[in-house]
């Protein structure tokens, strides 16, 4: 019950550099965040996402390359699915930190579980 194509592995990954200039993604990307080819070198910040209630994404990218330090929140699109998303810093073969990348993995069917076991524990209550 998606409604997103999958490609590849699914997992939605955008690259961006210390600039927060998107580097790459994948197809599953562009679903969750409206990217499309012509994006690439643009800023993070002048990208429509699809994410409600989310408004914290250049910031916490930003905080992760000044830190270092990987952050991880639950987001959900405006069409009701749910990712887990991760942002760590992105680190080339020689071990240098070029940018950052950020990880969608679909958790929908997880939250949804979730939701269900809620409600069936209040009507045990």
């Amino acid at each position: 019950m998606r409604s997103w194509p999958r490609a590849g592995t699914g997992i939605g990954t955008v690259f961006v550099d210390f600039e927060l200039r998107i580097l790459r993604f994948t197809p599953a990307a562009s679903q969750i965040i409206h990217l499309i080819a012509s994006d690439v070198g643009r800023p993070v910040a002048h990208i429509a996402s699809n994410l409600s209630g989310y408004t914290s994404l250049v910031a916490d990218v930003q905080s992760v390359l000044d830190t270092l330090v990987p952050k991880e929140a639950d987001v959900q699109t405006t069409a009701g699915l749910w990712f887990r998303m991760r942002i760590l810093p992105y680190r080339t073969l020689d071990n240098v930190i070029e940018g950052a990348v950020i990880t969608f993995v679909d958790v929908t069917e997880r939250r949804r579980a979730e939701e269900a076991l809620r409600e069936a524990r209040e009507k045990l209550a």
